[in-house]
């Protein structure tokens, strides 16, 4: 299970149009009530805006921090270093608050979207949900896309069509045929929608109001933009089986997600009877989601081969984990099967030993044990680099010999 994950999610801003933490801040003290709808607690609370260029960091509140000043109605100063730079939830000033990356959506419907989204993340541990996950490395195999798809095909019709009941009970019979096949993908995918679907489900009912059916829509049509859908797949679905539940007005789904009830299954209750597994045909463009898929496949099969040389059986860096915290974009991530999950373009990570940044592949294991980077690696005192990455040590750590020519571990002295 995940111990914790700070997604990096990619914005749509203009920097040179995006709106001032300040508006951000008044804007969201007019719509954050409207969490008390969905999970009985506001989501207005403290807000934290970091420009992750210059660490510049603003709050709505007063942090309490050395350097950190008045300005008007927020307070700016710069991040403290043990601070992680992400679009979540974090420990700050004596507070939880709600960490928002600048700059800004210029779109004022994304940008009530984010702040909801990370602020629902912020009352997450009050609520009684942990909020882990599991490791989805299947949704990026070809039947598991295939059914994905079709799923997210049979959602979107749902959302717009009048027969909705109908379509919805195809998105969940595309689902029960995806979960026959991966035996052990119910729980994993579960725990995906359940975190991050349930948090921009209340980022889209309480940002876009009225208008949350057309971005729980945009959320479905932008599927087919993401690289991979390891990590994404909780955000594209989430906000359609939330708005869905609450078109049938199932009782009490709300609750009992937090509980652990898998939110497709509460809808199939409020449905009635059980989903029956759908396979490809001629609805929702099946033969050519197949088509693509396949063609897909093919490249994928080249790039797992090319990572498994560089990150399993090459010279690499290894990196246990105690209790670390990562930044990453989630529309990258590729599974490598039992070796784990490669998480690619922007990642860091921290934990007791120090921190690494990498900008191009790193391998985690499938347990979240440890990150493996690949070699050679330079070391020059405390710091080490490699293909794409460095990474700092803390004090009284250091690189030793691993098991194979080539091979580091970082362990402590």
């Amino acid at each position: 299970m995940i111990p914790f994950a700070a997604a990096l999610l990619l914005g749509t801003a203009v920097a040179s149009q995006s709106p001032d933490p300040r508006q951000a801040v008044a804007e969201f003290s007019t719509y954050c009530a409207g969490g008390k709808a969905l999970w009985g607690r506001s989501l207005c609370g403290p807000l934290l805006f970091v420009d992750p260029g210059s660490k510049t960091a603003t709050t709505s509140f007063d942090p309490g921090l050395p350097g950190f000043a008045k300005d008007g109605a927020v307070w700016k100063g710069t991040l403290p270093a043990n601070v992680g730079i992400a679009n979540t939830s974090v420990d700050f000033g004596g507070k939880r608050v709600a960490e928002i990356l600048l700059p800004l959506p210029t779109d004022a419907i994304e940008r009530r979207v984010l702040l909801s989204h990370e602020s629902y993340h912020r009352i997450q541990p009050d609520l009684g949900f942990k909020g882990r996950e599991a490791d989805n490395g299947h949704l990026d195999q070809r039947d598991a896309r295939i059914y994905a798809r079709l799923e997210i095909a049979a959602l979107k019709a749902a959302l717009s069509g009048k027969n909705w009941r109908g379509a919805a009970r195809d998105a969940l019979g595309y689902r029960a045929e995806r979960l026959a096949r991966f035996k052990d993908a119910g729980a994993s995918e579960a725990s995906l929608v359940a975190n991050e679907g349930l948090a921009e489900y209340t980022g889209v009912r309480v940002g876009a109001g009225a208008k949350a059916a057309t971005v729980a829509m945009k959320r479905l049509d932008g599927a087919i933009e993401r690289p991979s859908l390891i990590r994404s797949f909780g955000y594209v679905v989430g906000p359609a089986y939330g708005l869905l539940l609450d078109r049938a007005a199932a009782r009490n789904w709300h609750t009992a997600a937090l509980k652990g009830r898998p939110v497709p299954d509460l809808l199939q209750t409020a449905l009635g009877g059980q989903a029956s597994r759908k396979l490809v045909g001629t609805e929702y463009d099946g033969a050519q989601i197949v088509a693509e898929e396949t063609a897909r496949d093919a490249n994928i099969q080249r790039r797992k081969f090319e990572l498994t040389a560089e990150l399993v059986d090459g010279p690499s860096v290894t990196f246990p984990f105690d209790k670390m915290s990562i930044d990453f974009n989630p529309n990258t991530l590729f599974s490598l099967g039992e070796a784990g999950t490669v998480y690619s373009q922007s990642t860091t990570i921290r934990d007791a030993w120090g921190s690494f940044k990498a900008t191009g592949d790193v391998l985690l294991s499938p347990d979240w044990k440890y990150a493996r980077l690949p070699g050679p690696a330079k070391a020059e005192g405390r710091s080490l680099s490699g293909p794409g990455w460095s990474a700092d040590l803390a004090d009284g750590y250091s690189a030793v010999a691993g098991s194979r020519a080539g091979d580091l571990v970082i362990q402590k002295r």
